[in-house]
């Protein structure tokens, strides 16, 4: 569907945004990093800096999108699970770096904000634009992410007949 195909292009941009702002974080991190330093962190702050690390968590719902779009993907037993796994390697490398640079920014505390005070520290006043330039593309990709799979399992059940038949129609014209 020519929507779909829109969506995803809009998607794989808004995603391709976020990962260079990511490893634009870590690379002014790792400059900074001290193994011994981390170390001590760990040794002192390991509750704190895992539940910090755990907002991330959030991060490894989004390959249910994946699966909810197979319908759309030629060649999904093959393609999906493929890409699922090479999705979650990815983000559990990148956001494991992450942690590493907020953990190198000697925070006093862990939350939300972590990450921006980290990018203050690492790149300027810059930085914390940065991370607030992420956020929005982070919200922006779930919220499109969702409605690719919503729009997805609506038709799906539709055609199965647990909604509406009309549900699952695709408008000849506009595709949607």
């Amino acid at each position: 569907l020519k929507v779909t195909k829109e969506s995803g292009t809009f998607q794989v941009l808004v995603t391709a945004a976020k990962i260079v702002l990511l490893l634009w974080f870590v690379s002014g991190g790792l400059t900074q990093i001290e193994p011994q330093a981390i170390v001590n962190r760990f040794s002192t702050d390991a509750g704190a800096i895992t539940s910090t690390a755990a907002l991330v968590f959030i991060t490894f719902f989004g390959f249910s999108a994946i699966a909810a779009s197979a319908g759309e993907v030629r060649n999904p037993t093959k393609t999906v699970p493929r890409a699922i796994f090479i999705s979650m390697l990815f983000v559990t490398v990148l956001y494991s770096a992450v942690v590493l640079v907020i953990l190198t920014a000697n925070l006093t505390e862990y939350t939300e904000a972590a990450m921006g005070v980290a990018a203050r520290a690492f790149l300027g006043p810059v930085g914390g634009m940065v991370i607030v330039l992420g956020a929005l593309f982070s919200m922006i990709s779930a919220s499109n992410a969702s409605i690719i799979a919503g729009s997805r399992v609506a038709m799906s059940m539709s055609r199965r007949r647990h909604l509406p038949i009309r549900i699952g129609s695709v408008h000849a014209r506009t595709g949607t």
